[in-house]
């Protein structure tokens, strides 16, 4: 009875299942017919290269890897846009004659012909109103070196840049209002460009008395300690923007401004600066995952302005497969001059290594002096108490038995850093040199060595957006004293993703006759890495590692030199560089019989 329903039934269900998919295949038509667009080319073009007029056009140039690529999925609309703004941009480059066109639209592919035309150049240069300036400040005009040169192909950019350029360069000599009047005049017959600026410096001014306003009464001091420039020199606008850095580096201010304002005495400004203070109490939460770390999970509070007083003063707690810590830090910025900083810091924290647990608590004094913009220098009293040494039985018959015992030590760090890079977290040129020198006594039994640690790194910028990057980093423990005096905690050990890619955290070092890790006096860590772009915000790298913890400082007896080489993946997060690497092992690790390791990173290794 039921049957001749069957039919019907089937029919509506077919129906009802078929809508939803040429609804889908119908609406991926009509988007298809809406954005044609899906591939670009440039074609015609003798003076710039097809991936820079992609990209002045709006959109990404090609990639070189076919994993890679995407379809463009522009409108027709979209694509005309994207032939105006290249016009624009040929036009800025001191083409002024160029035109571009759609020369064909067929699957999608769109090619666009562009006609250059004749380039414009500079055919005279003149500044004026330099007789303006202070005698002096004139033979100094002259060994300006400005972007816009003559007998060079004119461009907006470089146009723009010498106007500012000049400018800058008298507020920097004294003159805080000055101002730069441009004019260019084209010749379109003769494709030459006469280019003129007018000086008008205004008064010249020395550094007034400063006035801020939105801080507390009792912490002007300690700003005015900010400031990089002293009453009565001539006024400097990189000075006045270097104090107004410092000023958002002490983290309580949401805005910081700092600007000359004219008085009633001639040759003088009055600096007003006007801050408002932020939020300035923060509690600081976070959990991930590390290579070494496993799941790691921190908790912490932190102010910048600690009852009306401007410090850093917080708290935090940090767990991990190898380290479980509580640590408490306090910071003084401008402590007696502009250039110090006042620290100090207790922890108590219990760390897992290879063959032993530690348990120590550990107080720190001292302070920090900028010398100048790239060389900074610290001096800090450690005291430290080891409240417990657990090796595992096999190290423990390797060690004498005096180092497992707990123990006090006293010690001074010295540090030293030059940083001429230009990226903290993704350098691309520059260097970093840095060097610490820790003299420790240990009491009790008047153990004495100098633990010293030296450490470079080197940035090449190279064509096409690659970057050859190189550390080399060497340890050495000097004392009298036999290597069993050395605590088993303050040796040197190697492996791991900052250290030497391929073998695992602190797993490389001496070795005792039994064959068990027992840390040694010295420490060689070299790497080369080639960093590259892929597409967008994704890049590569290639790098190889070398080293190893050795017997004696300055010395490479005692252990082999290990070799780790691998390639690795980086994205360019807000937090910063973001990605993995994998590294195998060049030379076998007895110990550890793995031919390769994955590591996490945030950054980059060195």
């Amino acid at each position: 009875m039921s049957r001749p329903f069957l039919r019907p039934a089937l029919s509506v269900l077919l129906l009802v299942l078929l809508f939803p998919a040429s609804s889908v295949w119908a609406s991926r038509k009509t988007q298809e017919k809406r954005r044609p667009v899906r591939e670009l080319k440039v074609v015609g073009a003798k003076s710039f290269s097809e991936s820079e007029l992609i990209q002045a056009m709006g959109a990404n140039p090609p990639s070189r890897w076919r994993l890679f690529k995407k379809e463009l999925g522009w409108t027709r609309t979209e694509l005309d846009e994207g032939v105006a703004n290249l016009v624009r941009y040929l036009n800025r480059r001191g083409y002024f004659e160029a035109s571009a066109v759609v020369a064909s639209l067929k699957d999608g592919t769109a090619v666009v012909h562009v006609s250059e035309g004749p380039a414009s150049y500079i055919y005279s240069l003149t500044v004026n109103g330099a007789d303006r300036l202070k005698p002096g400040l004139r033979m100094k005009l002259g060994d300006l070196k400005l972007p816009l040169r003559k007998g060079e192909v004119f461009t907006v950019e470089a146009y723009e840049g010498t106007r500012r350029l000049l400018e800058r360069w008298m507020k920097d000599h004294g003159y805080p209002f000055a101002k730069t009047e441009p004019d260019a005049v084209v010749d379109m017959k003769d494709h030459r460009v006469v280019v003129s600026y007018e000086l008008k410096p205004g008064e010249f001014a020395v550094f007034g008395e400063v006035v801020l306003k939105g801080v507390p009464e009792s912490e002007k001091i300690t700003l005015k300690r900010a400031m990089t420039f002293s009453i009565g020199a001539p006024y400097n606008q990189s000075e006045v923007n270097r104090s107004v850095t410092r000023m958002y580096e002490l983290g309580a201010f949401t805005s910081a401004t700092l600007s000359p304002v004219k008085t009633g005495t001639p040759g003088a400004v009055r600096m007003v600066g006007t801050l408002q203070v932020g939020k300035v109490h923060r509690i600081k939460a976070g959990i991930g995952y590390g290579s070494v770390e496993e799941v790691r999970a921190t908790l912490g509070w932190e102010t910048s302005l600690f009852r009306k007083r401007l410090m850093t003063l917080g708290f935090q707690t940090r767990d991990s497969a190898i380290e479980t810590r509580f640590s408490g830090e306090v910071r003084v910025p401008y402590f007696w001059t502009g250039d110090n900083t006042l620290l100090g810091g207790l922890t108590a924290n219990r760390r897992v290594e290879q063959n032993f647990v530690y348990k120590a608590v550990k107080a720190n004094f001292g302070m920090e002096h900028r010398f100048s913009d790239t060389l900074k220098g610290s001096i800090s009293g450690v005291l430290e108490r080891v409240l417990q040494v657990t090796p595992d039985q096999i190290l423990e018959e390797a060690l004498a038995r005096g180092t497992t015992e707990t123990a006090t030590m006293a010690s001074t760090v010295f540090s030293l850093t030059w940083d001429t890079t230009d990226h903290p977290l993704d350098p691309t040129r520059g260097s970093i040199l840095s060097a610490d020198v820790e003299p420790t006594l240990v009491l009790g039994d008047g153990t004495r060595f100098d633990r010293l640690i030296l450490q470079g790194r080197h940035y090449w910028p190279l064509p096409r957006g690659f970057v050859f990057a190189t550390k080399l980093k060497v340890g050495a423990i000097l004392t009298s004293a036999p290597t069993e005096r050395i605590p088993v905690t303050r040796r040197f050990y190697a492996g791991g993703p900052n250290s030497i890619r391929g073998y695992r955290y602190d797993h490389l070092g001496p070795l005792s006759p039994t064959g068990v890790l027992i840390g040694g006096e010295g420490l060689v860590e070299s790497s080369v890495e080639l960093r590259f772009p892929i597409r967008g915000k994704l890049s590569g790298l290639l790098f190889t590692d070398a080293g190893n913890a050795y017997r004696k400082g300055f010395s490479f007896k005692g252990a082999k030199t290990m070799v780790g080489s691998g390639f690795g993946l980086r994205y360019m997060s807000p937090v910063g560089p973001v990605g993995a690497d994998f590294a195998w092992k060049v030379r076998k690790d007895p110990t550890d019989p793995s031919p390769f390791l994955f590591y996490l990173f945030v950054g980059y290794a060195f």
